[in-house]
């Protein structure tokens, strides 16, 4: 099975340079964009840092421009498997506590207990 996908489009007749990201119709406009990119990295970025992520601890979720969000359907989680990083983060997702556990086995209870209201909240709803 094969499948294509054929674009096309109406020739803009002027010469086109190529360089990395950059296309323009010169070279010196190829080096200006080199110049603009490294001295603003085309604008200014409003964020503290380059890489600006949400919390692990936030999970999957998509948000639209009007502001509404979607959450993926609530999946079962292997409580067992988990690390105790992975626990504590499961827990705080899902709105809990964890500075009372002391054990691993205290933080999969809890753990338990957090998956168990979500289930429940999935069943009621």
């Amino acid at each position: 099975e094969v499948e294509l996908l054929v674009l096309q489009g109406v020739p803009i007749d002027q010469p086109v340079v190529q360089h990395g990201p950059f296309v323009m119709n010169t070279r010196n406009e190829i080096m200006q964009a080199f110049q603009d990119y490294q001295a603003t990295q085309f604008g200014s970025w409003p964020h503290a840092d380059d890489d600006p992520v949400h919390p692990r601890e936030r999970g999957r979720f998509a948000q639209y421009a009007d502001g509404h969000e979607d959450l993926p359907e609530e999946v079962p989680v292997d409580i067992g498997s988990m690390s105790v990083k992975e626990l504590k983060a499961f827990i705080t997702a899902k709105g809990l506590t964890h500075g009372d556990c002391v054990e691993k086995s205290d933080l999969q209870a809890r753990a338990a207990e957090a998956q168990g209201d979500a289930q429940c909240a999935a069943e009621d709803g």
